[in-house]
């Protein structure tokens, strides 16, 4: 890196001279963490991340909050809100949020976690008079220096270059009119995207949300997000990690709102809940225009499965990619009910999907195709007594083809709990949008077993493991033979002293793979493993500092391949005006097979994981300033360099030089 850039910005920040005081986290949850270890795909759920940005900004009272509010929250176990809704009903409002722990299953260092997002108060009925609430952001960005895919006219012209400008543009609106109703809009141009296509902005999503308390509990118009039972059918994103999961009644038939930036896994069309006596009941019809890849595609294949054609990135820069875009169409309709009986929960579904090519795709392909289809029916239940749940789901891909989620959880008291997974998929089974639990990003043949368990051995100790074993008994996304694999993660960290946190994580991944070449026939099966470890300390007092090494050792059948990564962060919240995060990486890493994802500081609705890889250095820098009330003006920069190479990137993305440039700029109006 040239000069002493970075260095001297830290310098600076730590002699400003204000009355600082503690800031909201700039860290995740711990065990949201998870998604950084699960290293065969970067996807993350972004909606995890936008809970928490929006309990940062509206704090969950939890005096008033329902069950489904606290459940909702992602911050309470169902045990927890068990305990808290007693103690509500017995003793009335909580004087402070640190009074949870007084309580069975709230400890010390769960409240300094979640604290953050919680406020307690009087309970005042809300009217709609006054109650409005509306979110505006805009956000502006660019990479530095320009890639070739921007500036090679001959690229331009030849329609294999970017056909629009370099520049990220997102505009957000959410909007809460009274108690009832609700709203969402967003669009979003990415770089080398033009704003329009075909005098239609490049990407939107929005719905339009009532909320009602008794018949009609819910009805979205719009984009939307469906979550059945334990995410076998539909993905409900909860089921991310063992040591992350948690199922209460809402979880189990919901209809969430859409209005993030991943172009991709939601509905577009009319959703509905009703609640009965003892009986909830979900029912939907969506209709989507999808991007088809259409290299292999053919008039003389009679029958195509249109979804292994769908292309989910949802970039539209070249000609290529956009000759492809809204050719095809997903038809997906169903119906979900929900019996209800004091700690019983027992559910079914059926739904049924259509894939085919849309109207633009017949007259640009020239041909029909055929219209693929897929049933599928779920079975689902809840039951907890005492501190022992025990839940499952059993669903049939088109009757012929099943998976299978199973568990049992124990809180056996503040000191012990634990959870035991079993999760099994047949060959051809497919759901629409399945993310449940499995090891990976692909779900295909997978078996296995996985478990958590958490241990409180000391006054200021918590340890944990968690542990999983899987076996693929056909071929799959790594491997085109049978494969097996296990994973397994230590961690020990402190309770209490909220000014000081340390945390260990000592994790191992063993996976084998079919290593690509030009032979026939079934060719050898690799052995791969990475064993990494993870060190933490954030010094949270009147500012947050964060010191962090990750050493990973990964190895193969012929090779092995050390790498690092050291993080330094500090967070100051000088004032309600004015917040700034600086954070400063230098990583090693050789084999892209274990490069290291990490959680990086960003503008508010904007989530960053990038990852580590080669041999370099990161500079990350944001600064929010609050000149009104109701305004913020914030900023991002980052400055990434490598040492092992004098360009980054390939094809229209290539960079000459081993420096890159990040700025980008957000305005925030709260009303």
């Amino acid at each position: 890196m040239r000069g002493n850039f970075p260095i001297g910005l830290f310098f600076i920040l730590l002699a400003i001279q204000l009355n600082l005081q503690a800031q909201h986290p700039e860290t995740l949850p711990y065990g949201d963490e998870d998604f950084l270890y699960r290293e065969e795909s970067a996807e993350i759920p972004m909606e995890i991340f936008e809970r928490y940005s929006d309990l940062r900004n509206n704090p969950l009272n939890i005096n008033c909050a329902t069950p489904d509010q606290l459940a909702e929250s992602g911050l309470f176990s169902p045990f927890q809100v068990h305990i808290l809704i007693n103690y509500r009903e017995k003793y009335g409002n909580l004087y402070s949020v640190y009074e949870l722990a007084s309580l069975t299953g709230f400890r010390a260092l769960l409240l300094q976690e979640i604290a953050p997002y919680l406020t307690v108060g009087p309970c005042i009925e809300n009217k709609y008079k006054g109650s409005d609430k509306h979110l505006i952001l805009l956000n502006v960005g660019k990479i530095f220096p320009k890639a070739e895919g921007y500036g090679d006219s001959t690229k331009i012209k030849s329609g294999s270059g970017y056909s629009g400008i370099g520049g990220r543009t997102d505009v957000r609106i959410k909007s809460r009119m009274g108690n009832s109703l609700s709203m969402g809009l967003t669009y979003e141009k990415d770089a080398g995207e033009r704003f329009l296509f075909n005098n239609r902005p490049e990407y939107m999503v929005g719905y339009l949300q009532y909320s009602g308390h008794r018949l009609l509990k819910q009805v979205v118009i719009g984009n939307f997000q469906l979550h059945h039972g334990l995410g076998l059918v539909n993905g409900t994103g909860f089921i991310h990690s063992t040591a992350g999961f948690l199922l209460n009644r809402r979880s189990m038939l919901r209809i969430r709102p859409y209005s993030s930036k991943s172009e991709s896994r939601y509905e577009r069309g009319l959703g509905l809940r009703l609640a009965l006596r003892r009986i909830d009941l979900l029912g939907w019809v969506s209709y989507r225009k999808l991007d088809l890849s259409t290299a292999e595609l053919s008039a003389e294949n009679d029958e195509i499965d249109w979804r292994e054609h769908i292309r989910e990135s949802g970039l539209h820069r070249t000609n290529g990619e956009t000759s492809g875009r809204n050719l095809g169409f997903r038809l997906h309709s169903g119906v979900q009910g929900l019996y209800r009986h004091k700690n019983l929960d027992v559910g079914i579904l059926f739904g049924m999907e259509s894939t085919g090519l849309s109207r633009e795709g017949i007259d640009a392909l020239g041909f029909a195709g055929n219209r693929g289809s897929n049933s599928y029916m779920s079975l689902h239940g809840n039951f907890q007594k005492g501190k022992w749940r025990v839940f499952s789901e059993f669903a049939l891909s088109d009757w012929t083809s099943s998976a299978l989620l199973a568990g049992v959880t124990m809180h056996l008291n503040d000191f012990i709990q634990g959870l035991l997974l079993l999760h099994h998929y047949d060959t051809y089974y497919s759901g629409s949008h399945p993310s449940s639990y499995a090891s990976g990003s692909k779900i295909n043949n997978e078996m296995g077993v996985a478990m958590h368990l958490q241990l409180e051995p000391g006054r200021l100790l918590i340890a944990s493991f968690t542990g999983e074993v899987f076996h693929f008994p056909g071929p799959r996304y790594l491997s085109s033979v049978p494969s097996n694999g296990y994973r397994y993660g230590v961690t020990i960290r402190n309770s209490g002293a909220p000014e000081f946190k340390w945390r260990i994580r000592l994790s191992k991944k063993l996976w084998q793979s079919t290593p690509a070449n030009t032979s026939f026939g079934l060719r050898s099966i690799q052995t791969s493993e990475t064993t990494r470890c993870d060190l933490r300390f954030i010094y949270d007092h009147q500012l947050q500092w964060q010191s962090r090494l990750i050493f990973s050792y990964g190895s193969n059948i012929t090779d092995s391949y050390p790498g690092y990564a050291i993080v330094q962060q500090i967070s100051i919240h000088a004032s309600q005006r004015l917040r700034t995060t600086i954070q400063f990486v230098v990583f090693e890493v050789q084999n892209w097979d274990h490069r290291i994802y990490l959680h990086e500081p960003g503008l508010y609705y904007d989530f960053s994981f990038p990852v580590c890889y080669g041999s370099g250095q990161k500079m990350v820098m944001t600064l929010a300033v609050k000149p009104f009330d109701k305004l913020t003006i914030a900023g991002k920069l980052a400055l990434t360099s490598y040492q092992d190479r004098d360009t980054l990137g390939s094809g229209n993305d290539l960079i000459h030089g081993n420096e890159k440039w990040m700025l980008a700029m957000q305005l925030r109006l709260n009303l």
